[in-house]
């Protein structure tokens, strides 16, 4: 997983590239619905208590193309008004093999620091 810490605009509307990659045998569940929960410690501010997210672009596994082993995603939010701020909270996806699916949750920081 990776976040890319963004240089923003304060007070204007960013985002933040997120990108998931599978592991071993597994693949992004495009079907799921990923979303976003931001944490009581993050700054910046969001639209909700969950940001639904969808895939801005995929990256196919190899020997299966019709599967997807990475995803970026944007995630929206604003900048508070000067200096540096933090961005956090939890990111909820899904892998499948081809036995089972996980559902996943991993935390998410960033700093973001305005221009």
């Amino acid at each position: 997983m990776d976040l890319q810490p963004p240089s923003v605009n304060p007070g204007k509307p960013s985002t933040v590239g997120v990108r998931v990659a599978s592991r071993g045998g597994y693949h992004v569940n495009l079907e799921y619905p990923m979303a976003f929960r931001p944490s009581p410690e993050s700054t910046v501010t969001f639209e909700g208590s969950r940001i639904p997210l969808r895939p801005v672009a995929t990256s196919p596994c190899q020997g299966h193309p019709q599967e997807s082993c990475a995803i970026t995603l944007d995630l929206p939010f604003v900048a508070p008004a000067g200096g540096e701020g933090r961005l956090g909270g939890t990111l909820a996806f899904s892998v499948c093999s081809a036995e089972r699916c996980l559902i996943e949750k991993v935390p998410l920081f960033t700093r973001v620091s305005s221009r």
